[in-house]
């Protein structure tokens, strides 16, 4: 899989040059559970190379790092109790879009929505990252 480096911002210009050009990766899908009509949940290995995960994780601890997320589970939410960091980027949402476009069903149909197809044109760019300390957890949320 070819595509632009995935690195945060606002510091992308402080990025080795090498690293900002196109990146050639090697990604495998593991699927996690199949839902109906074959749709299935999978986690992708391989899509961010070491110096981009270097990379959000410098980003994630810069600047006040993450902010704690905890509430118990609901109805709705599942269990939280993490640390986190939001960041809303078009341009790096368009670049993990590109990335791993391969593994996403160009069109879909859901059993909820007959006669309604779905296209897949980007990732959200409500983008969420994560820590977790010794005994901190994320509950079933699917």
């Amino acid at each position: 899989v070819r595509g632009p480096a995935i690195i945060p911002p606002p510091h992308a210009d402080a990025w080795d040059p090498l690293l900002l050009g196109n990146t050639e990766r090697r990604v495998a899908a593991h699927p996690l559970f199949a839902g109906p009509e074959d749709a299935t949940v999978s986690a992708l290995g391989g899509v961010l190379s070491a110096e981009e995960c270097a990379s959000w994780i410098k980003y994630g601890e810069d600047d006040g790092g993450f902010e704690l997320a905890k509430h118990a589970a609901t109805a709705y939410i599942a269990h939280r109790d993490c640390g986190r960091r939001v960041l809303d980027d078009e341009e790096v949402a368009a670049s993990i879009f590109q990335r791993i476009r391969s593994f996403v069903p160009e069109t879909l149909t859901l059993p909820e929505f007959p006669g309604r197809t779905l296209t897949a044109t980007t990732c959200a760019a409500n983008l969420r990252l994560y820590l977790y300390e010794k005994g901190q957890r994320f509950g079933k949320h699917y």
